[in-house]
Order: structure tokens, then sequence, then C-alpha cells
């Protein structure tokens, strides 16, 4: 996602990326609405979930480094929980079993 493109390629990433985080900020405003995360600038979290997954899980993935299954999973896990205590405010993670349903 970082290397240097063709400009018909960065602009499809960024249309991606935009598209990513329309998803994030509706799922965001729907917590606030639940009450289950506290009022916050929606776009910005959006945008920093995003970053915070294509820099911190899809590189490591890429890497042969990662052979196993649990090491694959161990740095998505990771990410994802720091994303939920970011918007939701919470030191505890929200069970990140609950999200796979709903992905």
């Amino acid at each position: 996602m970082a290397e240097p493109v063709e400009p018909e390629i960065e602009a499809a990433r960024l249309t991606y990326r935009r598209k990513l985080a329309r998803v994030f900020e509706m799922i965001i405003e729907q917590g606030i609405r639940d009450s289950e995360f506290p009022a916050q600038d929606v776009q910005a979290s959006a945008a920093c979930i995003v970053g915070s997954l294509f820099e911190g899980v899809v590189g490591p993935l890429a890497s042969d480094s990662l052979s196993t299954d649990v090491e694959r999973q161990n740095p998505a896990k990771s990410i994802a929980g720091f994303c939920l205590r970011g918007v939701s405010g919470r030191i505890e993670s929200l069970p990140l079993d609950d999200l796979r349903g709903q992905a």
C-alpha cells in the first residue's frame, strides 16, 4: 500500500481507503448512537482506524515471516483491540470474537 505505483493505481488505493473509512464512520456513528462509544470526531477516528489497519496489519501479514495461523492472527487481534480501545474509550477491549460475525 505504500510502494510507489502508477497514478491510476494510487487513485484506486485512495478511493478504496475512503470507502473503507466510510464503513468505519458508520460503525462509529452507530456506536455513539447506542452509547457504546463516546462522542468523538467520527471522520478522524475512522481515518485512524484505516491507517492502523494498513500500517499495522496489512504490512506484517504480507510478510513471509508469519508462517502459522496464530502468527498471522496475533497482529490482527492486537490492532483490532487497539482500534476498539481508541473509539470506545475503554481500557479493556470489547470481545474480538463478537466481531467475526459482523465482518
